[in-house]
């Protein structure tokens, strides 16, 4: 597939992930179940995701580090194939990143 790429610096801008899950646990890995087919795999503090960890949800898919339930610095994939890596605040893409699309 022939992809194309866009990079730049991002604003903030409204997004269908979640701000981060909660979680039942402290300090350790842990796979946390949610409804619908929600699942997070990673690291966790303080009953949120911190650290490295991976959600699945609505189909779409983030990977890359968190801080107190939010992500920082990772990969989010949508089902119709676009990509976004790079850099967020607030549960939004923010600062540097790359988006390619699938052509």
């Amino acid at each position: 597939a022939v992809v194309s790429t866009q990079s730049g610096h991002y604003g903030r801008e409204p997004d269908d992930a979640e701000s981060g899950p909660e979680t039942r646990s402290s300090g350790k890995l842990l796979r946390y179940e949610f409804e619908k087919d929600q699942v997070y795999l990673g690291e966790v503090q303080d009953n949120k995701a911190h650290g490295h960890g991976v959600l699945h949800f609505k189909g779409c898919q983030y990977g890359g580090r968190w801080e107190n339930g939010m992500e920082v610095i990772g990969c989010y994939l949508w089902p119709s194939g676009v990509q976004y890596h790079g850099t967020w605040e607030g549960g939004y893409r923010h600062g540097s990143g790359v988006e390619k699309h699938a052509t």
